[in-house]
């Protein structure tokens, strides 16, 4: 009867912990799509202020441009005085393709085009420019325009009035001035939409291509759920939805401004984490069963050890193989039972010696520690506490630990030890953490970019002004001075900016030697000035690249310009390249100190740089893999200190130099 009484004891364990451990999953997903809606809360957060701070940057430029305006027609200055400014705001603000000064009858008086704008399509901007300006001019009230389609391409058009009854306008580019608004990381299945106040929703945002223009009754076959409304939204101005038909949460908010509403919406599906949740709610089961089997069969060894002595031996080879750690330990604190799981992981285990004793080896401090939490349960008098979960750490691993006493102790057994696993649960959260922090970072320098930015475009053009009435002496040297060191802050924020937003790609059939060349003539200055030689023994039959041209210029110069600033006088940098299959392995060597190993798993990560303060903006490398990654190869660094450095990227090959291969 007893036999049969510690089973029945043993059976009820095992039915409680299944019980606790599916409902502990379930609660977990909900736990998770809880945090994972919070999540996306913060990401449409952060893309509102990032929407917020362009739609401020653009009524700020304007203001700014219309006080000049204004200014020039009280004083009487000249006007070229003033019109480098709107040049200066064309050419510094990437997504400004035009920005103009217009009559009350729409006529052009001033017209500042990106230079990389086409004509035709600044001329094919130019009617529905006119119409926004009568318009503002009318109503005396700045105003968004409808955005204009012209081929694969939409801009947004924005009117402010100022005085004479004129009025300026700004062409912006809709897919940069909107695909900032995505700069964050993506989850799987996630989409965003933007509402402007013409009720115009933007979607693909996310995408490489950017933003497309909708109307809300010709939205794409595969969203099955649209963004709402700017009226539907509230007093608070943010919705979140759940809806019942897909696992998804929809998050909503909206962004007031004198011309209108926005709306931003992040539709995501939550399916991957009810998908996996249930895999994991499967193996918690499977775990908990094999764990239960596991006490069973102990419990039943112990109750029948007397009678037969084998089945001890079948039930540790089953404890063995348990995807947990098992530490049984008696009344009087000898161990009883230490599974395979167990030694692996925090040591061996002397069984049939007390606790102290059968700890020991380098590995044992956690063990000790495990030992400690042991006796604590026993108890002085050996009366046991109430169940807790606990922690044991080693080095990088985590261990749970779950303390279950056993009443019956007839058989030896008082107390067991269920450890398990959780380290890839605590890296995935570390991850977690550094891509907060990554993401800090990138909302800070774009903001921080855009406002040391504009002010510099105005001091740039006054420079230039005046550097035209004075064209000679001491004065004009410090202007020229003054303009080279405002480029160079501005080519510092063009990195930073390349670095927070996604860049077009334009690919075409690229000669890899040619390019080579260009990067040689650009830095052949700073080669001469450290006295390191640059050879590029390339192969004029290489196959062509398929890339952007600017951008694989720039990948080459910048690995040139760290080659050569590692680079002792007198060494050498080499540029090779060979076919690899659909790809060109292009690899840059030079002879320089190298990089410590403990920096090579972080030289790609932003603001990250071995230089001296102010040698350095960490943007360098970050920008490369981007350009690289982007194109669709790959990008590896070896290096020994003291012996050199070599940056090895693999470039995919055009597809019609591949055709003329294989024909």
């Amino acid at each position: 009867m007893k036999t049969f009484r510690g089973i029945a004891v043993i059976l009820v364990v095992l039915a409680g912990i299944l019980g606790l451990s599916i409902s502990s999953g379930l609660r977990e997903q909900e736990r998770l799509v809880d945090d994972f809606t919070q999540a996306i809360r913060q990401q449409a957060h952060a893309s509102v202020e990032v929407l917020s701070a362009r739609l401020d940057a653009l009524d700020q430029d304007t203001r700014m441009l219309g006080d000049l305006v204004d200014r020039a027609a009280d004083s009487g200055a000249q006007r070229p005085a003033w019109e480098a400014a709107f040049r200066a705001m064309a050419l510094v603000v990437g997504h400004y393709r035009s920005v103009a000064l217009l009559g009350p009858d729409g006529g052009f008086q001033v017209l500042a085009v990106d230079p990389t704008e086409t004509a035709d399509m600044v001329a094919a901007l130019k009617p529905d420019m006119a119409r926004l300006a009568v318009e503002v001019s009318s109503r005396r009230a700045q105003a968004l325009g409808k955005p204009s389609r012209l081929g694969a391409r939409s801009f947004l058009l924005y009117g402010k009035p100022v005085s004479g009854g004129r009025s300026i306008v700004i062409a912006s580019d809709a897919a940069m001035f909107l695909g900032a608004v995505a700069w964050t990381p993506v989850p799987p299945g996630t989409r965003l939409f933007v509402t402007d106040p013409a009720g115009v929703i933007w979607t693909s945002c996310e995408t490489p291509a950017g933003c497309r223009a909708y109307g809300r009754d010709k939205l794409p076959n595969d969203i099955q759920i649209g963004p709402p409304a700017a009226r539907q939204m509230g007093p608070r101005g943010t919705m979140v939805v759940r809806p019942t038909s897909i696992p998804a949460v929809q998050v909503s908010e909206r962004v007031d401004r004198p011309t209108g509403s926005w709306v931003v919406t992040w539709l995501a599906s939550t399916q991957p984490i009810v998908t996996r949740q249930q895999s994991m709610v499967v193996r918690v089961v499977l775990t908990a069963m094999a764990a239960a089997l596991a006490v069973a069969a102990i419990g039943v060894v112990i109750l029948r050890q007397q009678r037969k002595a084998i089945e001890l031996q079948t039930s540790q080879a089953i404890v063995d193989n348990a995807p947990l750690g098992v530490l049984g330990v008696s009344q009087d604190g000898r161990v009883v039972v230490a599974n395979g799981f167990l030694t692996d992981r925090l040591g061996t285990v002397r069984v049939g010696l007390p606790l102290k004793d059968a700890l020991s080896g380098p590995r044992a401090a956690p063990l000790r520690d495990l030992a400690d939490l042991l006796m604590t349960e026993l108890g002085a008098k050996g009366e046991l506490r109430d169940q807790q979960l606990r922690f044991v750490t080693t080095g990088s691993q985590q261990f749970q630990v779950r303390i279950v006493p056993v009443k019956s102790h007839e058989l030896g057994v008082r107390t067991f030890a269920l450890v398990e696993d959780q380290s890839e649960l605590r890296a995935l959260e570390h991850q977690l953490v550094r891509a907060e922090k990554l993401i800090t970072v990138g909302v800070l320098s774009a903001g921080i970019a855009h406002e040391i930015g504009s002010p510099l475009a105005v001091i740039r053009g006054r420079a230039q002004q005046v550097l035209r009435v004075v064209d000679s002496g001491a004065r004009a040297d410090d202007l020229r001075t003054i303009i080279k060191h405002i480029d160079n802050i501005s080519t510092t924020i063009r990195k930073v900016l390349d670095f927070s937003r996604r860049q077009a790609i334009e690919r075409r059939q690229i000669d890899l030697p040619a390019v080579v060349e260009r990067a040689r003539s650009l830095l052949q200055w700073k080669l001469e000035a450290r006295q390191v030689e640059l050879a590029a023994p390339l192969d004029p039959a290489l196959p062509p690249v398929s890339a952007d041209p600017d951008q694989l210029e720039q990948v080459l110069v910048n690995l040139i310009l760290n080659a050569c600033d590692a680079s002792p006088e007198g060494s050498r940098i080499t540029i090779t390249a060979r076919p690899a299959g659909s790809f060109l392995q292009i690899d840059v060597q030079d002879q320089g100190c190298g990089i410590a190993p403990e920096h090579l798993n972080s030289i790609f990560d932003p603001f990250f740089t071995t230089k001296k303060r102010g040698e350095g903006t960490g943007l360098g490398l970050t920008i490369v893999a981007s350009v690289v990654r982007n194109h669709g190869g790959e990008i590896h660094v070896a290096s020994t200190p003291e012996k050199g450095t070599n940056v090895s990227m693999r470039w995919p090959i055009a597809a019609t130099a591949l055709e003329r291969a294989h024909a």
